[in-house]
């Protein structure tokens, strides 16, 4: 495992100088604010969408390297939502969705930025474990200058892959064989033989038997991300399933040379 892997917490983002652009903001409108109270909630919504743009950016920097299992995940969404009950700031921002009111609140609370830091990073820990539990978070190949690069980029996603511990089966490679046909249809392998050759020339080792692939790939029905599975509905492996693409797809697009 990498010792780049990191829980969630401590992710926080950086305190913003919201209290003294509010303030600035209030001043240079001089005698035009008839309602302070608004003039402020307007502003501060203003840059609770601002922070919030850049630091759901800058979280899933953060994240880019840390993997979790799907149970992790789940356990990780069920502490957040405890939390969330017993937090004043967080669960006025359940309760009021509407970014108004919730700013409201927080004016109301003397919690201003210290609940904009507070909300904005729970709703981006929710949002992204989430979308891995669904699934969703994945990218696109990117598209190789040269065959060259393709198979570089190809044998580190695999090894790294590998390395997180994610293809506890032999037959896990049939995941990654049937989202790459899918993208690439069939340059580069048109059966499980010469997708296992494939990877064998460009210096993957300790590969399966040709069967082990080849009895899975029959199972898998829909497009990826939403690939349902007839020889298991257990909510956990399929999604074990994904996440094994969703990685290779991540590792694949991030290698450098």
């Amino acid at each position: 495992m990498s010792n780049k892997k990191q829980t969630t917490a401590g992710l926080e983002p950086q305190a913003s100088p919201c209290k003294q652009d509010v303030c600035r903001i209030a001043a240079c409108n001089g005698g035009r604010v008839t309602n302070l109270k608004t003039t402020f909630t307007d502003v501060v919504v203003c840059l609770y969408h601002k922070t919030k743009e850049w630091y759901e950016k800058e979280y899933g920097r953060q994240l880019d390297d840390y993997v979790e299992s799907i149970g992790a995940v789940d356990a990780e969404l069920r502490t957040l939502h405890d939390l969330a009950l017993a937090t004043p700031v967080l669960r006025a921002r359940v309760l009021h969705q509407d970014n108004h009111v919730f700013i409201s609140e927080l004016i109301g609370m003397s919690q201003v930025e210290r609940g904009i830091i507070q909300a904005i990073a729970y709703e981006a820990k929710v949002t992204r474990l989430k979308a891995r539990m669904d699934g969703k978070e994945t990218l696109e190949l990117t598209k190789s200058e040269t065959d060259i690069e393709r198979d570089r980029r190809f044998a580190y996603a695999a090894r790294k892959v590998r390395e997180e511990g994610l293809l506890k089966n032999d037959y896990d490679w049939a995941w990654i064989e049937l989202y790459c046909e899918g993208q690439w249809g069939l340059k580069l392998f048109s059966s499980p033989q010469s997708f296992l050759d494939y990877l064998k020339m460009i210096g993957v080792e300790d590969l399966p038997l040709r069967t082990s692939v080849s009895r899975k790939l029959s199972v898998v029905k829909g497009e990826y991300p939403s690939w349902t599975f007839t020889d298991t509905a257990k909510p956990h492996e399929v999604q074990r399933r994904k996440l094994i693409v969703g990685r290779f797809i991540f590792h694949f697009n991030k290698f450098n040379g």
